[in-house]
């Protein structure tokens, strides 16, 4: 584990191109709290209102999200924030949300970016998903759907719980594809789905998790578990998604799945139930997840960073874990080989002497892979 934040886990966290990581909540009244890598507050959002999509970083770099401007009109609706946290654009729409405000995700295609409203309730306000323009403007299309909706390259792929069914369309709205939860191993609909650099939708129904071939919605692969299966993620390079799972009277924990074979590659666990989706670093070696919990002090309101980093990849002598290799490591080993910490016992002898000094001299030389 690297850090925890207490109120800032009401929403899945997303982390912009510069490593900073966004959240709905954080406290102060934000709806939008931007944290750098080393958990410290950059900059807060401060409007009234509730947020049901959102806070997610879009393709340009944007940050974007979504409250519920039916029940609260002093909110902004749909809007667009620079990553300096400054507000480009909001529309009103008449969004809501059934019940409890949860965050959402924003889906994003290469010139669009899409909010869900409604949550399927006959609530007041409008209902399904919208279509906007990246960077702002529209409304210029909306489709029936529910939940959650991601996009890659042109098209945007939508859990349509409405209908009981994980649906793809097209950058002009028209229906691509279509599959029902019944067509999948596992019982019950998919909560959430998330979509891969490749295209490929990863659909948790129950003990199940499924990988769906993006061009028609055929089965890649299904891999079955003991527990319940919720709120995946992929990595940004696609190497693995990781995704929570939860059993009941048991720790919720964090596992990871080969994209290709959905094996387990590794486990974290972290306790409380996640609140939605977890976010990537850019370089996918750190994975961010937000627990359930009301905004502010509430001990079950964590935002865990967890390392994401395979077994080929791990770099020992990047100490200040930052991937990258520079002097800064070289001064962390010398304070902790003073400190006689056992992590600078290089060579596990017991000792701490030169031989330490030329293992760890050994190590930078080595680089990171």
């Amino acid at each position: 584990m690297k850090w925890i934040r207490v109120g800032a886990g009401n929403s899945s966290p997303d982390v912009g191109p510069d490593g900073k990581i966004y959240v709905n909540g954080g406290g102060g009244g934000a709806l939008v709290t931007a944290y750098n890598p080393s958990g410290d507050v950059v900059w807060q959002y401060v409007r009234t209102g509730a947020m049901i999509n959102g806070p997610n970083v879009g393709p340009d770099g944007n940050i974007y999200g979504c409250t519920d401007d039916a029940r609260i009109p002093a909110g902004p609706g749909a809007f667009v924030l620079s990553p300096d946290g400054q507000e480009l654009f909001t529309h009103q729409g008449g969004f809501n949300v059934r019940s409890i405000p949860k965050a959402w995700e924003v889906g994003f295609t290469d010139t669009q970016f899409f909010i869900t409203s409604g949550m399927g309730g006959p609530n007041q306000g409008v209902s399904g998903i919208f279509a906007f323009d990246l960077g702002g403007g529209g409304p210029n299309w909306n489709a029936t759907g529910q939940r959650t909706s991601f996009g890659v390259g042109s098209d945007v792929y939508v859990n349509d719980t409405n209908h009981s069914r994980i649906a793809a369309y097209r950058a002009d709205g028209s229906e691509k594809w279509a599959v029902g939860f019944h067509e999948l191993p596992g019982i019950g609909g998919a909560r959430d789905i998330t979509v891969g650099p490749n295209g490929t939708v990863y659909v948790p129904i129950g003990f199940w998790m499924h990988a769906l071939e993006p061009s028609d919605g055929s089965i890649r692969w299904s891999s079955p578990s003991a527990s319940q299966y919720l709120y995946p993620v992929a990595r940004p390079d696609g190497r693995f998604v990781a995704v929570a799972e939860f059993e009941s009277l048991q720790p919720t924990k964090i596992v990871a799945l080969d994209t290709q074979t959905g094996t387990r590659l590794w486990e974290q666990p972290i306790g409380p139930i996640p609140e939605w989706h977890g976010g990537f670093s850019p370089d996918g070696r750190r994975v961010y997840y937000g627990t359930s919990g009301s905004i502010g002090d509430d001990p079950a309101c964590l935002l865990f960073a967890i390392d994401a980093t395979l077994d080929d990849e791990q770099c020992p002598a990047d100490l200040v874990d930052d991937g990258v290799l520079n002097f800064f490591d070289i001064l962390a080993f010398l304070a902790l080989f003073d400190a006689q910490d056992p992590s600078a016992d290089i060579n596990a002898d017991g000792e701490f002497n030169f031989f330490d000094v030329l293992g760890y001299l050994d190590l930078f030389t080595a680089g990171c892979p």
